[in-house]
């Protein structure tokens, strides 16, 4: 009776299976498959175990009906074992030649050099999504039989609708992450060579991807964290001439002289992200009239006439534009104009009459009022606005927030990377007007003032409508959270409580 109490306190049961799980990998594994058929007190834990303490796959290809697991015979001993331990090394087979995975639709495809084999024997003619990953190798160590990899799989799975290649050289891979950042040239490197290697590696890798022409029904084409970025003709003429691909991002790294030589296609495109964009003659590349949603993302200390003609060459060539995100890419201090680079660059747009969301990140850059007024004014029907910046002395005021209230009527998000109160601010704040704009969704990233009340009270009376607690949701998943917004909040929800 005491020894049933006392397993029936998870502690203990954990305790035991931990002693059993210290012994050598030759005892354990028995001990904790008696302890799970002995009692379910043991079962779940145990098995638990045994599924964590796995020596290879096998296992888990057991399961299928239709497949068996053999020694490899090119390492098997005369005992019928691998040198390395029994069946440490294996062949899968299908019994019946059928696919193993028969209804699987996506698929991550871990895959390392050299690719001597094929691994499409795990895939199946159901897979419609798929996601072949590179390690974080240099690009001159993963090109060994690269054809032969991306020829079989795409031929014998030509009905694939989304594919994605990436390095796992890159943490993230979201773009929607905060910290996401795709290929781009770094800038130290010369215009065709791309980090981990050469134009010419490179160059065979992308030719090698180019067997994506054989997918007709891809929509879906993404290459955006892959150290390869796009070096040449052929892999960007194969993605020009597909007949249903919607959606496509990837870096491009092609020479100034090659780029005229390219027939334009993309046709059916409706959401584009493009890196490494260098003077916007890339953009060229894509005759894509019903172009919906575009990021472009420039490397580090591109000047500023380069900027103006990038967003000359979106305003001309994809005039139902609905959302913009423009990421200028990092600027070194030494080299910073202290001009409104906004200003300088920012006018082609105003003739976007469909565009609704904006997100432009100018890093380092200062971001000044004027800048702020000339987006309201050229820009009234913006419903989303985005504008990241570093601040340091020099930033926009509660002018802009004015500017902003009454520019853009249909504002419901609003990002602003800082924001000064200033003491000529706090003086009129009471004095400011009430606009009544029905924004949701606000967050400053850096706010700075002197008294937090005087900021709620400009807050309160140009955006009534705001949601508080969403907007202190949005602020805290920050990933560097600073400046007094969250006091702000405070004091907002405090306004809108007494007015319920």
């Amino acid at each position: 009776m005491a020894t049933a109490r006392a397993l029936s306190l998870p502690e203990i049961v954990l305790e035991v299976l931990e002693h059993v799980f210290d012994e050598p990998v030759s005892e354990r594994r028995p001990l904790l498959f008696a302890l799970a058929q002995v009692s379910r007190i043991f079962r779940d834990h145990a098995v638990r175990m045994l599924w964590v303490d796995m020596p290879n796959i096998e296992p888990l290809f057991r399961l299928l009906s239709n497949c068996e697991v053999v020694p490899d015979p090119a390492n098997a001993t005369a005992t019928g074992e691998d040198e390395d331990g029994p069946s440490y090394t294996l062949h899968l087979l299908a019994r019946t030649g059928l696919p193993l995975l028969p209804s699987l639709t996506k698929l991550k495809l871990p895959v390392t050099p050299p690719y001597t084999s094929d691994p499409t024997f795990l895939l199946c003619p159901s897979i419609r999504d798929l996601t072949i990953s590179f390690p974080g190798w240099s690009v001159s160590s993963i090109n060994d039989h690269i054809g032969a990899l991306f020829g079989g799989i795409f031929a014998q799975h030509n009905r694939l609708t989304h594919l994605r290649v990436q390095s796992e050289g890159y943490m993230r891979h979201d773009p929607e992450h905060e910290l996401f950042q795709p290929w781009m040239r770094r800038r130290n490197d010369w215009m065709m060579d791309p980090p981990g290697g050469d134009a010419a590696v490179s160059q065979v890798f992308c030719d090698a991807l180019a067997a994506v022409e054989m997918l007709n029904d891809l929509q879906v084409f993404s290459m955006f964290t892959m150290n390869t970025g796009v070096a040449g003709r052929n892999l960007v003429s194969a993605l020009a001439n597909l007949p249903r691909l919607r959606e496509c991002s990837f870096g491009i790294n092609i020479a100034a002289d090659i780029l005229p030589t390219i027939d334009p296609g993309f046709a059916s495109l409706r959401v584009l992200s493009i890196s490494n964009v260098d003077n916007g003659a890339e953009l060229r590349l894509f005759n894509s009239p019903l172009l919906r949603n575009l990021s472009i993302y420039h490397p580090e200390n591109t000047i500023t006439e380069s900027y103006r003609r990038t967003i000359e060459a979106v305003a001309q060539r994809f005039p139902h534009l609905h959302r913009l995100l423009w990421n200028l890419g990092r600027q070194d201090f030494v080299y910073a104009p202290r001009t409104h680079i906004l200003a300088a660059t920012i006018q082609p747009l105003f003739a976007l009459d469909g565009l609704r969301e904006l997100s432009i990140d100018v890093a380092s850059r200062p971001v000044y009022d004027d800048d702020i007024a000339l987006l309201a004014g050229g820009l009234p029907r913006l419903s989303h606005l985005e504008v990241k910046f570093y601040m340091d002395k020099i930033g926009p005021t509660a002018r802009s927030l004015l500017t902003l209230a009454q520019g853009c009527p249909s504002l419901h998000t609003l990002h602003l990377g800082g924001l000064f109160i200033t003491e000529a601010d706090e003086a009129n704040a009471a004095t400011y007007p009430f606009v009544g704009n029905r924004l949701r969704y606000l967050n400053v990233a850096d706010l700075r003032c002197e008294g937090e009340i005087y900021a709620a009270m400009i807050v309160d009376v140009l955006f009534p409508f705001l949601d508080v607690e969403a907007s202190r949701r949005r602020a805290a998943a920050a990933q560097w959270p600073k400046g007094q917004f969250p006091g702000v909040l405070t004091r907002l929800e405090g306004y809108h409580a007494a007015r319920e």
